[in-house]
């Protein structure tokens, strides 16, 4: 049998390079877990008001403050809510059309001008901005709502 020996030199090098990957791993998992929080609080923080709504399913999935405040949902509400449920029973500008239909989110333009219902029942106009996201390999859509005073 041939012994193989490991001098104390060569042992604290292993050792040493063993804890550098483990440093780096733990360094790539925390900047993950970093981006993954600013990312959040940026969305929560954000002056707009804004929702994450789900492409294939029209549900929304997050509102932030500024939403809840402006619509009057809580974000458990928010959260059983689809998109559609936004929209008055007959649009002004789109009368007749099915809301789904009407709704279709991956066909809205941007800056299109909607018509809303906050949960008292006020008809709102809002102008919105939107941009494309993937959550969870899921196609999403982030959209930033403005009120629109006139129409």
């Amino acid at each position: 049998m041939n012994k193989t020996y490991i001098t104390e030199t060569d042992l604290a090098l292993q050792i040493s390079t063993i804890a550098n990957k483990l440093k780096q791993r733990i360094s790539a998992e925390e900047l993950v877990k970093m981006d993954k929080r600013e990312e959040r609080d940026a969305f929560y923080e954000s002056p707009g008001i804004c929702i994450i709504v789900d492409v294939q399913t029209n549900c929304i999935e997050k509102a932030n403050k500024n939403a809840v405040d402006f619509y009057g949902y809580t974000k458990n509400e928010f959260a059983r809510m689809r998109f559609t449920d936004l929209q008055p029973e007959i649009d002004e500008y789109f009368p007749g059309l099915d809301l789904d239909e009407k709704v279709n989110i991956s066909e809205l333009e941007e800056n299109d001008i909607l018509q809303q219902v906050l949960k008292n029942g006020t008809p709102v106009y809002v102008e919105f901005t939107s941009q494309n996201i993937t959550v969870d390999n899921s196609p999403k859509k982030h959209f930033t709502f403005k009120k629109v005073n006139q129409v």
